[in-house]
């Protein structure tokens, strides 16, 4: 198992174990795992699928930004999400996030047909701001049936290159 001290509140060590779902925290990881959350540990250790360090608030879309999106086309959905998730991964300096940069600006339809009323009605929803706010991952399940395979093996491939960041930092809690 991968352990790193760090001091925690009471200034005293601290271990957290990582697991395989804290993979590229906080952007890329997967969502929290609730052993942690509720006991403070995770009978799996690494080989948890979920993320063994700490998390803000999660954002959901709510009731009417959920139904906006249903009324988007897989290219509308593309054009309007894709920039974000181009956004957080053109921070991470590693060249598997350049694949897939790449990857997601292929994907990107050359032209996007949108009628007002309902680029209107994402703006009143407020879904930008919900997708500012979202880890790589949740938006990527946002897109799961629009996206190639590819991209998302280029995500899992960029996550399992944050396991060498991973070993040389220090995660407290």
């Amino acid at each position: 198992m991968k352990y790193h001290r760090c001091a925690g509140r009471s200034g005293r060590g601290a271990s957290v174990v990582l697991s395989h779902g804290s993979l590229g925290h906080p952007a890329l990881c997967r969502a929290p795992c609730v052993h942690i959350i509720k006991n403070g540990y995770c009978e799996k250790g690494f080989e948890c699928d979920f993320c063994h360090l700490p998390h803000g608030r999660k954002v959901r879309l709510n009731k009417s930004q959920r139904e906006a999106l249903k009324l988007l086309g897989p290219g509308q959905k593309l054009a309007i999400i894709v920039p974000f998730i181009m956004k957080k991964v053109s921070h991470i300096e590693d060249q598997q996030a350049d694949v897939l940069l790449k990857l997601l600006q292929n994907s990107l339809p050359e032209e996007i047909v949108t009628d007002d009323p309902l680029m209107k009605q994402l703006r009143l929803v407020n879904l930008h701001r919900a997708f500012q706010q979202m880890s790589v991952t949740a938006l990527l399940d946002l897109l799961s049936s629009c996206l190639p395979s590819e991209i998302l093996a280029a995500y899992e491939d960029l996550r399992k290159d944050q396991l060498d960041v991973a070993d040389q930092m220090i995660f407290c809690l």
